[in-house]
């Protein structure tokens, strides 16, 4: 099951865990894209879902802003262009039969690879980043460095609950590794997966993978921006526990998505529980539940527009 997350953010979280990631910014409207560009220094890389451009002048790449914006795209990342030396695919992911995580280190074009076994009771030794790198041919004086960038990488994995993450990193001409891009960032199956998306703004929880994203982008349409994500995917015993652990740690406004048929695992001693949270909105579509929710003394919104209503009143 892979979460389809923006690259921007996905790109912030890699960041938090000390990788190094090209200057970028979201734009949204073509008038911002001549500012960016001078922010990034006036060489940048425009990306859209499906096609990628290193643009020449702020009007080439206004253009193709308006072009992508044409095709009913809402938003284009533009990233600083970095000039690399050489490029490869990293991979970690699970080798469930021995109880091991793979590490894949891929140059590209060549094909050259080399591979490695993570015991996860102890984590990614030193001399394995050495030998990885020594087999790829990269001299001495990167060995350190790739080393710091596979434990990254490595906690980003573990510590985020994930089945499986691949990067395209980048050796620049300055001799440091970043990461041009993500190609896999695949979820594991169970869990509550939290995203971190800006500073401030609301809470949403919520019960599916792309039902999240779905969300994020019809809420951000009306100019709410969600700040915290929550997507509960619990057995259904332990969603209620699991709800009230959310909201006692969660602090200013919160969306509770319920709008997919799910919910047995929510007990009226849950509901109970949540009336003291404020500001707290459910976001349902079942007419029964809105009532008995609305009899019990909580905001219920049917649809996005509503939600405007009562966020704003």
């Amino acid at each position: 099951m892979e979460i389809e997350v923006t690259g921007p953010f996905l790109k912030g979280v890699l960041r938090d865990y000390g990788l190094m990631v090209p200057k970028g910014a979201v734009v949204r409207d073509p008038e911002e894209v001549p500012r960016v560009l001078l922010s990034l220094g006036g060489r940048a890389i425009l990306k859209a879902p499906g096609a990628s451009t290193l643009c020449g002048s702020p009007e080439e790449a206004q253009n193709w802003v308006r072009e992508r914006f044409a095709q009913g795209m809402r938003e284009i990342l533009i990233e600083e262009y970095v000039e690399t030396e050489r490029t490869f695919s990293l991979r970690l992911f699970p080798l469930c039969r021995e109880a091991l995580i793979g590490v894949s280190l891929r140059e590209v074009p060549s094909g050259r690879e080399s591979l490695e076994r993570i015991d996860p009771s102890i984590g990614p030794m030193p001399f394995q980043g050495r030998r990885i790198a020594l087999s790829l041919g990269l001299s001495a004086d990167l060995f350190g460095q790739f080393s710091e960038v596979l434990c990254g990488l490595y906690r980003v994995f573990t510590e985020r609950g994930l089945k499986e993450i691949g990067v395209k990193l980048g050796l620049s001409k300055r001799w440091t590794f970043v990461v041009l891009d993500i190609e896999k960032w695949e979820e594991s199956l169970s869990g509550t997966h939290f995203l971190d998306l800006r500073p401030s703004g609301l809470s949403l929880i919520t019960f599916e993978v792309t039902r999240a994203k779905g969300l994020i982008d019809l809420i951000g349409e009306k100019g709410i921006e969600i700040a915290r994500v929550w997507i509960v995917l619990q057995d259904p015993s332990r969603i209620a526990d699991e709800l009230s652990r959310i909201l006692a740690e969660t602090e200013g406004p919160v969306i509770l998505d319920l709008s997919l048929p799910l919910i047995q695992g929510i007990s009226t001693a849950l509901w109970d529980g949540m009336r003291g949270k404020e500001p707290l909105i459910v976001l349902t579509s079942d007419e029964a539940l809105g009532v008995d929710l609305r009899r019990k003394g909580f905001r219920v919104s049917a649809d996005i527009g509503s939600l405007q209503e009562l966020l704003e009143g």
